[in-house]
This record gives C-alpha cells, sequence and structure tokens, in this order.
C-alpha cells in the first residue's frame, strides 16, 4: 500500500499559506509546473483601486518544516549550496520562504542579497550551508511589502547604469529636438 510521507503534506500547506498571502497583497502567485528548486513565480499588482499591475517581479522558494531551530533572533534553516548557485545566478530575485507548519509563521530571506552579505566565505565548497534569517522578516502584508521595497531597490540599481548609459547617448530625436 502506498504511503504519503508527513514531509508531503507539509510541502502543500507551506505552499498554500503562500498563495494565501500573495493573494492578500493582489500578487500572482504562479506555481512553477516543473520545479526544479523554484516553486512560483510572483508578479506584483497594486492594491489600490487602480489595481495596476507593477513592474516587479520574482521568484520563491517555499519550503515547510515542523520542527524550525531558532538562535539570537534568527531562524536557522539548512540548504544544499547547489540551489543557493542556481538562486543566485537566477534571471529574477529569489526569496526562500520556511513556513512553519505548527505556528503558522514564514520567514522571508532574498537569496542574492544574504550570499552577497556573506562575502567571500567559501559557502560554495560546502555541499549545504545552515542559513540565518532574521526573525523580523516574516511573511506579513507589512513584510512582503519590506522585501518587495528592497527588489525594488535592487532591481534600480541593477538597471540604472544600462538606462544612464542610454539616456547619454545622442539618437537622432535627442539631437533633433535640441536644434528646434
Amino acid at each position: 500500500m502506498a504511503k504519503r510521507p508527513e514531509t508531503a503534506q507539509t510541502g502543500v500547506k507551506a505552499s498554500v499559506w503562500l498563495k494565501e498571502a500573495c493573494n492578500e497583497l493582489n500578487w500572482v502567485c504562479n506555481p512553477l509546473i516543473e520545479d526544479f528548486g523554484i516553486d512560483f513565480h510572483v508578479k506584483a499588482f497594486e492594491s489600490t483601486a487602480q489595481r495596476r499591475a507593477l513592474p516587479w517581479e520574482f521568484y520563491v522558494q517555499v519550503k515547510g518544516t515542523t520542527n524550525l531551530r531558532r538562535g539570537d533572533g534568527v531562524v536557522l534553516f539548512p540548504i544544499d549550496t547547489a540551489h543557493l548557485r542556481d538562486w543566485q545566478d537566477a534571471r529574477l530575485p529569489v526569496l526562500l520562504v520556511v513556513y512553519e507548519v505548527p505556528n503558522r509563521a514564514g520567514f522571508w530571506l532574498l537569496v542574492k542579497d544574504y550570499l552577497d552579505e556573506l562575502g567571500d566565505l567559501e559557502w560554495e565548497e560546502q555541499q549545504s550551508l545552515t542559513l540565518r534569517m532574521p526573525e523580523g522578516q516574516v511573511v506579513t502584508k507589512e513584510g512582503l511589502l519590506a522585501m518587495l521595497a528592497t527588489v525594488r531597490r535592487a532591481s534600480f540599481l541593477h538597471e540604472a547604469p544600462g538606462v544612464i548609459a542610454f539616456m547619454e547617448t545622442p539618437t537622432e530625436e535627442t539631437v533633433y529636438d535640441q536644434h528646434f
């Protein structure tokens, strides 16, 4: 007789919870059909009367657990470095969410920012790394909006050099406008 492990149920609970949290903000949280270390693609929309699409999107990997380790104001979560490398190189920011099922609490971490802060530590040489996620980075409406503000800043800093270079390159239209 086939058995369903508890981890399967925990993962489903975490995914359902995350989709509900995104929906509360009017964000679209689409599951990726073929999950290779990224569970969802999220597109942000305004929650105001206009409800327009915002230009920010990101990936989410959600991990459910029934036994979350804590220490000194952080949530400790081990993850294999192969996933970290993939997430660091992803086209969009990757948000890791760890959901503690019994307490119905989730914590978030922007992977690239976290790895950038580690600097030159040789984390890539290891099989796994225990992430230290701040307990204050809670998946709530306010927490997700704070995360989106971080994504917005990172997107701006990433895109700014290209935009500035484009603006500084004269085109026919800008040369024409300057003379007439």
